[in-house]
Protein backbone atom coordinates (compact mmCIF):
# COMPACT_ATOMS: atom_id res chain seq x y z
CA UNK A 1 0.00 0.00 0.00
CA UNK A 2 1.60 3.38 -0.89
CA UNK A 3 2.26 5.46 2.13
CA UNK A 4 -0.21 8.38 1.14
CA UNK A 5 -2.85 5.98 0.51
CA UNK A 6 -1.86 4.67 4.00
CA UNK A 7 -1.77 7.98 6.08
CA UNK A 8 -5.50 9.31 4.76
CA UNK A 9 -6.86 5.73 5.90
CA UNK A 10 -4.93 6.11 9.21
CA UNK A 11 -6.38 9.36 9.45
CA UNK A 12 -9.92 8.31 8.80
CA UNK A 13 -9.84 5.53 10.91
CA UNK A 14 -8.70 7.85 13.62
CA UNK A 15 -12.33 10.00 13.01
CA UNK A 16 -14.16 6.73 13.01
CA UNK A 17 -12.83 5.76 16.98
CA UNK A 18 -13.17 9.29 17.94
CA UNK A 19 -16.68 9.69 16.81
CA UNK A 20 -17.37 5.92 18.04
CA UNK A 21 -15.93 7.13 21.45
CA UNK A 22 -18.60 10.32 21.06
CA UNK A 23 -21.31 8.26 20.71
CA UNK A 24 -20.43 6.30 24.19
CA UNK A 25 -19.96 9.44 26.08
CA UNK A 26 -21.14 13.10 26.91
CA UNK A 27 -19.53 15.86 24.97
CA UNK A 28 -15.87 16.90 26.39
CA UNK A 29 -16.31 20.01 28.55
CA UNK A 30 -14.10 23.11 26.77
CA UNK A 31 -11.74 23.11 29.61
CA UNK A 32 -11.12 19.39 29.41
CA UNK A 33 -9.67 20.07 25.84
CA UNK A 34 -7.03 21.49 27.47
CA UNK A 35 -5.77 18.59 29.23
CA UNK A 36 -6.44 16.43 26.18
CA UNK A 37 -3.67 18.58 24.23
CA UNK A 38 -1.73 18.25 26.84
CA UNK A 39 -1.04 14.26 27.60
CA UNK A 40 -1.45 13.88 23.28
CA UNK A 41 1.88 16.30 23.67
CA UNK A 42 3.15 13.95 26.57
CA UNK A 43 1.56 10.72 24.90
CA UNK A 44 4.05 11.50 20.87
CA UNK A 45 6.27 13.93 20.26
CA UNK A 46 6.86 18.21 21.59
CA UNK A 47 4.90 20.56 18.81
CA UNK A 48 8.42 21.80 17.88
CA UNK A 49 9.13 18.06 16.55
CA UNK A 50 5.39 17.62 14.70
CA UNK A 51 6.52 21.04 13.14
CA UNK A 52 10.20 20.11 11.82
CA UNK A 53 11.49 23.14 13.90
CA UNK A 54 13.21 20.74 16.77
CA UNK A 55 16.55 21.22 17.76
CA UNK A 56 18.38 17.84 16.84
CA UNK A 57 19.83 17.12 20.11
CA UNK A 58 22.90 16.20 18.98
CA UNK A 59 25.00 18.22 20.98
CA UNK A 60 24.82 18.67 25.02
CA UNK A 61 24.14 22.37 24.45
CA UNK A 62 20.49 21.17 22.89
CA UNK A 63 19.55 19.53 25.82
CA UNK A 64 20.45 22.59 27.55
CA UNK A 65 18.58 25.02 25.86
CA UNK A 66 15.55 23.13 24.79
CA UNK A 67 13.04 24.43 22.48
CA UNK A 68 11.46 27.87 23.08
CA UNK A 69 8.36 27.04 20.97
CA UNK A 70 7.58 23.53 23.39
CA UNK A 71 8.22 26.11 26.49
CA UNK A 72 5.59 28.87 25.11
CA UNK A 73 3.43 26.06 24.37
CA UNK A 74 3.39 24.19 27.60
CA UNK A 75 3.09 27.96 29.18
CA UNK A 76 0.42 28.82 27.05
CA UNK A 77 -1.77 25.33 28.39
CA UNK A 78 -0.82 25.82 31.92
CA UNK A 79 -2.33 29.98 31.85
CA UNK A 80 -5.45 28.78 30.43
CA UNK A 81 -5.55 26.06 32.80
CA UNK A 82 -5.47 28.24 35.55
CA UNK A 83 -7.79 30.64 34.21
CA UNK A 84 -10.12 27.75 33.53
CA UNK A 85 -9.72 26.81 37.73
CA UNK A 86 -9.98 30.10 38.55
CA UNK A 87 -13.50 30.24 36.81
CA UNK A 88 -14.14 27.07 38.39
CA UNK A 89 -13.67 28.68 42.15
CA UNK A 90 -10.92 26.29 42.68
CA UNK A 91 -10.27 26.04 46.67
CA UNK A 92 -6.32 26.12 46.25
CA UNK A 93 -6.18 25.85 50.03
CA UNK A 94 -8.22 22.77 50.31
CA UNK A 95 -5.39 21.36 47.36
CA UNK A 96 -2.66 22.33 49.59
CA UNK A 97 -3.82 21.30 52.73
CA UNK A 98 -4.80 17.63 51.11
CA UNK A 99 -1.80 17.58 49.34
CA UNK A 100 1.53 18.03 52.22
CA UNK A 101 4.17 15.53 50.63
CA UNK A 102 3.37 16.45 47.14
CA UNK A 103 3.78 20.32 48.22
CA UNK A 104 7.28 19.33 50.11
CA UNK A 105 8.71 17.33 47.29
CA UNK A 106 7.69 20.19 45.05
CA UNK A 107 9.31 22.82 47.38
CA UNK A 108 12.23 20.54 47.59
CA UNK A 109 12.76 20.51 43.69
CA UNK A 110 12.78 23.95 43.57
CA UNK A 111 15.08 24.67 46.67
CA UNK A 112 17.37 22.22 45.17
CA UNK A 113 17.66 24.13 41.89
CA UNK A 114 20.34 26.30 43.90
CA UNK A 115 23.29 24.01 44.28
CA UNK A 116 22.45 23.05 40.50
CA UNK A 117 25.55 23.61 37.53
CA UNK A 118 22.65 24.80 35.81
CA UNK A 119 20.45 26.87 38.61
CA UNK A 120 18.05 28.80 35.49
CA UNK A 121 17.69 25.21 33.68
CA UNK A 122 16.92 23.20 36.83
CA UNK A 123 14.47 26.44 38.06
CA UNK A 124 12.19 26.08 34.42
CA UNK A 125 12.28 22.65 34.46
CA UNK A 126 10.67 22.25 38.03
CA UNK A 127 8.12 24.88 36.96
CA UNK A 128 7.52 23.03 34.16
CA UNK A 129 7.29 19.61 36.04
CA UNK A 130 4.58 21.97 38.66
CA UNK A 131 2.08 22.60 35.29
CA UNK A 132 1.19 18.95 35.37
CA UNK A 133 -0.77 19.63 38.56
CA UNK A 134 -2.46 22.03 37.02
CA UNK A 135 -3.61 20.27 34.11
CA UNK A 136 -4.49 17.55 36.65
CA UNK A 137 -6.57 19.88 38.84
CA UNK A 138 -8.67 20.42 35.50
CA UNK A 139 -9.53 16.66 35.20
CA UNK A 140 -10.31 16.26 38.96
CA UNK A 141 -12.69 19.31 39.12
CA UNK A 142 -14.66 17.86 36.05
CA UNK A 143 -18.29 17.08 37.18
CA UNK A 144 -17.57 13.92 37.06
CA UNK A 145 -13.41 12.93 37.38
CA UNK A 146 -13.39 9.07 36.73
CA UNK A 147 -15.38 9.82 33.47
CA UNK A 148 -13.35 12.86 32.35
CA UNK A 149 -10.11 10.88 33.08
CA UNK A 150 -10.99 7.79 30.92
CA UNK A 151 -12.23 10.01 28.07
CA UNK A 152 -8.92 11.75 28.22
CA UNK A 153 -6.32 8.45 28.21
CA UNK A 154 -8.69 6.60 25.32
CA UNK A 155 -8.45 9.85 23.04
CA UNK A 156 -5.38 9.86 23.77
CA UNK A 157 -4.85 6.02 22.75
CA UNK A 158 -7.39 6.37 20.12
CA UNK A 159 -4.81 9.36 18.40
CA UNK A 160 -1.26 7.73 19.40
CA UNK A 161 -1.90 3.85 18.77
CA UNK A 162 -2.88 4.06 14.51
CA UNK A 163 -0.06 6.90 14.21
CA UNK A 164 2.46 4.81 15.82
CA UNK A 165 1.21 1.96 13.62
CA UNK A 166 1.30 4.15 10.69
CA UNK A 167 5.44 5.27 11.29
CA UNK A 168 6.25 2.15 12.04
CA UNK A 169 5.10 0.42 8.92
CA UNK A 170 4.81 2.96 6.57
CA UNK A 171 7.29 5.80 7.55
CA UNK A 172 10.41 4.14 8.93
CA UNK A 173 11.95 7.44 8.89
CA UNK A 174 9.30 8.78 11.74
CA UNK A 175 8.69 5.45 13.41
CA UNK A 176 12.26 3.95 13.92
CA UNK A 177 15.42 4.87 14.75
CA UNK A 178 19.14 2.95 15.09
CA UNK A 179 21.61 2.87 17.12
CA UNK A 180 25.34 3.58 16.19
CA UNK A 181 25.73 -0.30 16.37
CA UNK A 182 23.08 -0.97 14.27
CA UNK A 183 20.42 -1.90 15.75
CA UNK A 184 16.82 -1.47 14.98
CA UNK A 185 14.73 0.42 17.57
CA UNK A 186 10.44 0.85 16.87
CA UNK A 187 9.66 4.37 18.33
CA UNK A 188 5.98 5.09 16.57
CA UNK A 189 4.70 8.49 17.58
CA UNK A 190 7.25 8.90 20.10
CA UNK A 191 10.77 9.83 19.92
CA UNK A 192 12.62 6.82 21.60
CA UNK A 193 11.50 3.22 22.68
CA UNK A 194 11.32 3.80 26.26
CA UNK A 195 8.67 6.64 25.43
CA UNK A 196 6.59 4.81 23.17
CA UNK A 197 6.63 1.72 26.35
CA UNK A 198 4.57 4.14 28.78
CA UNK A 199 2.43 5.15 26.42
CA UNK A 200 1.65 1.67 25.64
CA UNK A 201 1.26 0.79 29.12
CA UNK A 202 -1.03 3.41 30.75
CA UNK A 203 -3.30 3.80 27.37
CA UNK A 204 -3.27 0.06 27.33
CA UNK A 205 -4.73 0.08 30.72
CA UNK A 206 -7.69 2.72 29.60
CA UNK A 207 -8.41 0.21 26.49
CA UNK A 208 -8.86 -2.61 28.98
CA UNK A 209 -10.76 -0.43 31.18
CA UNK A 210 -13.29 0.61 28.82
CA UNK A 211 -13.37 -3.11 27.51
CA UNK A 212 -14.56 -4.03 31.07
CA UNK A 213 -16.97 -1.07 31.23
CA UNK A 214 -18.71 -1.58 28.11
CA UNK A 215 -19.23 -5.45 28.52
CA UNK A 216 -22.03 -4.91 30.52
CA UNK A 217 -25.08 -3.45 30.51
CA UNK A 218 -25.97 -3.99 26.72
CA UNK A 219 -27.51 -6.95 24.40
CA UNK A 220 -24.76 -9.25 22.35
CA UNK A 221 -25.44 -6.29 19.62
CA UNK A 222 -24.66 -3.26 21.16
CA UNK A 223 -22.12 -4.79 23.24
CA UNK A 224 -20.24 -5.39 19.52
CA UNK A 225 -21.01 -2.00 18.80
CA UNK A 226 -19.76 -0.35 21.86
CA UNK A 227 -16.36 -2.57 22.45
CA UNK A 228 -15.42 -2.77 18.28
CA UNK A 229 -13.16 0.51 18.47
CA UNK A 230 -11.86 -0.75 22.16
CA UNK A 231 -10.77 -4.45 20.62
CA UNK A 232 -8.80 -2.68 17.34
CA UNK A 233 -7.29 -0.33 18.98
CA UNK A 234 -5.55 -2.89 21.79
CA UNK A 235 -5.74 -5.12 18.47
CA UNK A 236 -3.07 -2.13 17.02
CA UNK A 237 -1.47 -1.34 20.51
CA UNK A 238 -0.23 -5.72 21.07
CA UNK A 239 1.18 -5.42 17.30
CA UNK A 240 3.41 -2.26 18.41
CA UNK A 241 4.13 -3.94 21.23
CA UNK A 242 4.70 -6.97 19.55
CA UNK A 243 7.94 -4.96 17.49
CA UNK A 244 9.11 -2.69 20.19
CA UNK A 245 9.85 -5.67 22.33
CA UNK A 246 10.07 -3.66 25.62
CA UNK A 247 9.32 -6.29 28.45
CA UNK A 248 8.98 -3.42 31.03
CA UNK A 249 5.75 -2.08 29.49
CA UNK A 250 4.76 -5.55 28.84
CA UNK A 251 4.86 -6.92 32.48
CA UNK A 252 3.56 -3.29 33.65
CA UNK A 253 0.54 -3.70 31.28
CA UNK A 254 -0.18 -7.36 32.01
CA UNK A 255 -0.02 -6.80 35.84
CA UNK A 256 -2.58 -3.59 35.84
CA UNK A 257 -4.72 -5.43 33.63
CA UNK A 258 -5.14 -8.45 36.25
CA UNK A 259 -5.34 -5.73 38.60
CA UNK A 260 -8.30 -4.04 37.25
CA UNK A 261 -9.96 -7.57 36.64
CA UNK A 262 -9.10 -9.13 40.07
CA UNK A 263 -10.32 -5.41 41.95
CA UNK A 264 -13.70 -5.83 40.57
CA UNK A 265 -13.80 -9.56 42.60
CA UNK A 266 -14.07 -10.14 45.86
CA UNK A 267 -11.14 -12.46 46.99
CA UNK A 268 -8.77 -9.37 45.13
CA UNK A 269 -10.70 -6.37 47.10
CA UNK A 270 -10.24 -8.35 50.49
CA UNK A 271 -5.83 -8.10 49.78
CA UNK A 272 -6.73 -4.13 49.75
CA UNK A 273 -7.00 -4.57 53.60
CA UNK A 274 -2.86 -5.82 53.41
CA UNK A 275 -1.59 -2.93 50.98
CA UNK A 276 1.30 -2.59 53.55
CA UNK A 277 1.94 -5.92 53.91
CA UNK A 278 1.86 -6.13 49.80
CA UNK A 279 4.49 -3.54 49.54
CA UNK A 280 6.66 -4.66 52.55
CA UNK A 281 6.89 -7.75 50.63
CA UNK A 282 7.49 -6.23 47.11
CA UNK A 283 10.26 -3.89 48.51
CA UNK A 284 11.89 -6.98 49.95
CA UNK A 285 11.80 -8.78 46.23
CA UNK A 286 13.72 -5.74 45.22
CA UNK A 287 16.17 -5.88 47.86
CA UNK A 288 16.63 -9.49 47.27
CA UNK A 289 17.57 -9.02 43.61
CA UNK A 290 20.22 -6.40 44.97
CA UNK A 291 21.68 -8.94 47.39
CA UNK A 292 21.46 -11.87 45.11
CA UNK A 293 21.75 -10.35 41.47
CA UNK A 294 23.60 -13.84 40.16
CA UNK A 295 20.42 -16.06 41.63
CA UNK A 296 17.77 -12.97 40.01
CA UNK A 297 20.34 -13.40 36.83
CA UNK A 298 20.16 -17.15 36.25
CA UNK A 299 15.96 -16.71 36.66
CA UNK A 300 16.26 -14.25 33.49
CA UNK A 301 18.32 -16.32 31.59
CA UNK A 302 15.63 -19.25 31.89
CA UNK A 303 12.83 -16.75 30.64
CA UNK A 304 15.53 -15.14 27.83
CA UNK A 305 16.25 -11.87 28.70
CA UNK A 306 19.29 -10.30 29.10
CA UNK A 307 20.81 -10.91 32.61
CA UNK A 308 22.41 -7.22 32.86
CA UNK A 309 18.35 -6.15 32.55
CA UNK A 310 19.46 -5.03 28.42
CA UNK A 311 22.28 -3.11 29.96
CA UNK A 312 20.88 -1.76 32.83
CA UNK A 313 22.78 -2.51 35.75
CA UNK A 314 26.28 -1.39 34.17
CA UNK A 315 24.05 2.19 34.26
CA UNK A 316 23.33 2.15 37.13
CA UNK A 317 27.13 0.40 38.48
CA UNK A 318 28.31 3.86 35.80
CA UNK A 319 26.21 6.64 37.35
CA UNK A 320 26.81 5.34 41.18
CA UNK A 321 30.28 5.61 40.08
CA UNK A 322 30.04 9.72 39.53
CA UNK A 323 30.09 10.12 43.49
CA UNK A 324 27.40 12.63 43.41
CA UNK A 325 26.33 14.28 47.11
CA UNK A 326 24.45 11.86 48.75
CA UNK A 327 22.41 13.79 50.57
CA UNK A 328 20.96 16.79 48.09
CA UNK A 329 22.17 14.98 44.70
CA UNK A 330 23.00 17.68 41.93
CA UNK A 331 20.13 19.83 41.74
CA UNK A 332 16.58 18.78 40.47
CA UNK A 333 16.67 16.93 36.79
CA UNK A 334 20.88 18.44 36.84
CA UNK A 335 22.73 15.15 36.60
CA UNK A 336 22.59 14.32 32.61
CA UNK A 337 23.55 18.17 31.77
CA UNK A 338 27.07 19.15 31.25
CA UNK A 339 30.48 17.35 31.64
CA UNK A 340 28.77 14.29 32.60
CA UNK A 341 27.02 13.44 29.67
CA UNK A 342 29.77 14.55 27.65
CA UNK A 343 31.43 11.49 28.90
CA UNK A 344 28.80 9.08 28.80
CA UNK A 345 28.48 9.89 25.57
CA UNK A 346 31.81 8.50 24.46
CA UNK A 347 30.79 5.27 26.44
CA UNK A 348 27.90 4.85 24.42
CA UNK A 349 26.88 4.37 21.17
CA UNK A 350 23.43 6.08 22.02
CA UNK A 351 22.85 9.24 23.46
CA UNK A 352 22.24 8.20 27.44
CA UNK A 353 19.90 10.75 29.24
CA UNK A 354 18.75 8.45 31.99
CA UNK A 355 19.65 6.41 34.93
CA UNK A 356 16.83 4.20 33.60
CA UNK A 357 15.50 3.60 37.16
CA UNK A 358 13.36 6.43 38.86
CA UNK A 359 15.03 5.87 42.66
CA UNK A 360 18.35 6.02 41.25
CA UNK A 361 17.70 8.87 38.48
CA UNK A 362 15.71 10.85 42.02
CA UNK A 363 19.27 9.89 43.89
CA UNK A 364 21.28 11.25 41.29
CA UNK A 365 19.56 14.76 41.26
CA UNK A 366 18.00 14.90 44.91
CA UNK A 367 19.98 12.81 47.01
CA UNK A 368 18.78 10.51 49.64
CA UNK A 369 15.81 13.46 50.66
CA UNK A 370 14.40 13.17 47.34
CA UNK A 371 14.53 9.86 47.46
CA UNK A 372 12.76 9.54 51.09
CA UNK A 373 10.56 12.38 49.79
CA UNK A 374 8.82 10.03 46.77
CA UNK A 375 8.31 7.89 48.89
CA UNK A 376 6.88 9.11 51.89
CA UNK A 377 4.65 10.98 48.75
CA UNK A 378 3.89 7.08 47.29
CA UNK A 379 3.11 5.64 51.08
CA UNK A 380 1.10 8.48 51.70
CA UNK A 381 -1.22 7.88 48.72
CA UNK A 382 -1.54 4.34 49.31
CA UNK A 383 -2.78 4.89 52.44
CA UNK A 384 -5.68 7.30 51.26
CA UNK A 385 -6.41 5.24 48.22
CA UNK A 386 -6.50 2.34 50.33
CA UNK A 387 -9.06 4.31 52.52
CA UNK A 388 -10.95 5.56 49.63
CA UNK A 389 -11.33 1.85 48.02
CA UNK A 390 -12.63 0.28 51.63
CA UNK A 391 -15.30 3.53 51.71
CA UNK A 392 -16.75 3.09 48.51
CA UNK A 393 -14.64 6.07 46.43
CA UNK A 394 -15.67 5.14 42.82
CA UNK A 395 -11.97 5.97 40.96
CA UNK A 396 -10.13 4.31 43.99
CA UNK A 397 -9.37 1.02 41.89
CA UNK A 398 -7.92 2.89 39.19
CA UNK A 399 -6.13 4.69 41.51
CA UNK A 400 -4.53 1.98 42.82
CA UNK A 401 -3.55 0.30 39.57
CA UNK A 402 -1.51 3.57 38.15
CA UNK A 403 0.28 4.03 41.47
CA UNK A 404 1.09 0.43 41.75
CA UNK A 405 2.56 0.39 38.04
CA UNK A 406 4.09 3.93 38.52
CA UNK A 407 5.79 2.54 41.22
CA UNK A 408 7.25 -0.94 39.38
CA UNK A 409 7.58 1.06 36.56
CA UNK A 410 10.19 3.36 37.99
CA UNK A 411 12.45 0.25 38.73
CA UNK A 412 13.63 -0.08 35.43
CA UNK A 413 12.63 3.29 33.83
CA UNK A 414 13.23 6.69 34.98
CA UNK A 415 9.82 8.41 35.11
CA UNK A 416 9.60 10.24 38.47
CA UNK A 417 9.63 14.37 37.53
CA UNK A 418 9.50 13.81 33.42
CA UNK A 419 7.32 15.17 31.34
CA UNK A 420 5.45 12.21 30.61
CA UNK A 421 2.31 9.80 30.62
CA UNK A 422 3.61 7.54 33.82
CA UNK A 423 4.30 10.84 35.56
CA UNK A 424 1.36 11.97 34.46
CA UNK A 425 -0.59 9.13 35.13
CA UNK A 426 0.90 9.09 38.62
CA UNK A 427 0.10 12.66 39.85
CA UNK A 428 -3.29 11.84 38.56
CA UNK A 429 -3.53 8.81 41.17
CA UNK A 430 -1.68 11.04 43.84
CA UNK A 431 -3.15 14.13 44.09
CA UNK A 432 -6.01 14.73 46.31
CA UNK A 433 -9.38 17.12 46.20
CA UNK A 434 -12.63 16.93 47.78
CA UNK A 435 -15.17 15.45 45.67
CA UNK A 436 -13.16 13.54 43.69
CA UNK A 437 -14.58 10.43 45.21
CA UNK A 438 -17.35 10.84 46.51
CA UNK A 439 -19.70 9.31 43.77
CA UNK A 440 -20.23 6.24 45.68
CA UNK A 441 -21.77 3.33 43.80
CA UNK A 442 -23.89 0.33 45.19
CA UNK A 443 -22.92 -2.75 45.58
CA UNK A 444 -22.63 -5.29 42.62
CA UNK A 445 -22.41 -9.09 43.19
CA UNK A 446 -18.84 -9.72 43.19
CA UNK A 447 -17.44 -12.92 41.68
CA UNK A 448 -19.33 -16.86 42.89
CA UNK A 449 -16.94 -18.44 44.46
CA UNK A 450 -18.59 -21.09 46.80
CA UNK A 451 -22.63 -20.61 48.64
CA UNK A 452 -21.47 -21.38 51.79
CA UNK A 453 -18.66 -18.80 52.19
CA UNK A 454 -20.41 -16.44 50.34
CA UNK A 455 -23.91 -16.84 52.87
CA UNK A 456 -21.58 -16.46 56.12
CA UNK A 457 -18.70 -14.19 55.31
CA UNK A 458 -20.21 -10.59 54.06
CA UNK A 459 -18.77 -8.70 51.40
CA UNK A 460 -16.10 -6.44 52.39
CA UNK A 461 -15.83 -3.67 49.54
CA UNK A 462 -17.72 -2.75 46.59
CA UNK A 463 -17.41 -3.94 42.99
CA UNK A 464 -16.01 -1.28 40.82
CA UNK A 465 -17.37 -2.21 38.27
CA UNK A 466 -17.53 1.68 36.36
CA UNK A 467 -13.95 2.32 38.07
Amino acid sequence: MPPQLALVLCLGFIVWLFAKDRESRAALSPGLWIAVIWVAILGSRPVSIWLGLGRSMATVDDYVEGSPLDRMVFLSLVVLALMVLAKRGLRWREVVSRNKALLLLYFYFALSSLWSDYPGVSFKRCLKDLGNVAIVMIILTEEDPLEAMKALFLMCAYLVMPLSALFIKYYPDLGRSYSVSGEQLFTGAALSKNELGSILVISGLFLFLALLDRRKGLDAAGRRKAIAPVLITLALMAWIAHRANSMTSLVCFAIGAGLLWGLRRSFLQRWVNHLGLCAAVAAGLVMAYQMFPGFVGSILQMMGRNPTLTGRTDIWNLVLAEHTNPLIGTGFYSFWLGGRVTKFWQMYSFHLNEAHNGYLETYLNNGWIGVGLILALLVSAGRKIKDSFLSGGNDAAIRLVLLIIGTLYNLTESAFNRMGLIWFALLLAVVEYPGRSSREQPMEPAEQFSSAEEETQPELHPDFSNS
